[in-house]
């Protein structure tokens, strides 16, 4: 892997992580505001914060809880560059693909890195450059997000659909995670099986 592509990579995973603790901030701020001011309701909710936090940690993974009126969201960092890795090898792959099927010498080069660059008009004839690698990583951006949101989400509906209140209600501690996957509740004795698929089900639902 070329150095300036690491660089590339390293650059638009950071900005992944500044942009799912805006989207969370936001999305967190809208919920509160709709149920102030649109449905005039006074619940714990409106009342809390969100602390959002990333993890250093490899694994594919979130949770979220709540104590003294914060409400706490964790994301995995393995989250953001697992998936973002992913879909970028995909796009190059793609455009590996694209440049084959042109005949554009790409069989000469076999086994070296290859890319592409042109010039594109559109219906007014004004031209515009593109270039293979900005794409890939702009496609690579652009899923990665989808799946990052959708984990954020997920976890917001665990807070604002009252999941982490009602297991601190089973628990006797006065704080409970509720992580992603269903093999790490075990811990959450309290609550039965069908409760905890029940709610998983319901947060993908926000």
């Amino acid at each position: 892997m070329r150095e300036v592509e690491k660089v590339d990579r390293v650059t638009m995973k950071e900005a992944l992580y500044k942009d799912i603790e805006n989207r969370a901030q936001a999305i967190y701020q809208q919920y509160q505001y709709l149920m102030q001011k649109v449905l005039k309701s006074n619940t714990n909710s409106t009342k809390s914060q969100l602390k959002f936090y990333l993890i250093e940690d490899e694994r594919l993974n979130g949770k979220s809880g709540h104590k003294n009126n914060v409400d706490n969201i964790g994301i995995n960092t393995g989250v953001i560059d697992k998936f973002f890795d992913y879909f970028y090898d995909f796009a190059k792959k793609r455009s590996e693909e694209f440049i084959k099927a042109m005949s554009l010498g790409a069989d000469e080069i076999d086994g070296e890195e290859i890319s592409y660059e042109g010039i594109v008009f559109d219906n007014n004839g004004k031209a515009k450059a593109i270039d293979s690698k900005v794409i890939d990583v702009s496609l690579a951006s652009l899923l990665n997000t989808f799946v990052a949101r959708f984990i954020l989400t997920h976890e917001l509906g665990h807070l604002l659909n009252g999941h982490c209140e009602y297991i601190s209600a089973k628990q006797s501690s006065n704080m409970q995670y509720i992580p992603m996957f269903y093999r790490d509740a075990d811990k959450i004795n309290s609550v039965s099986p069908l409760d905890i698929r029940t709610m998983e089900m319901d947060a993908d639902a926000l």
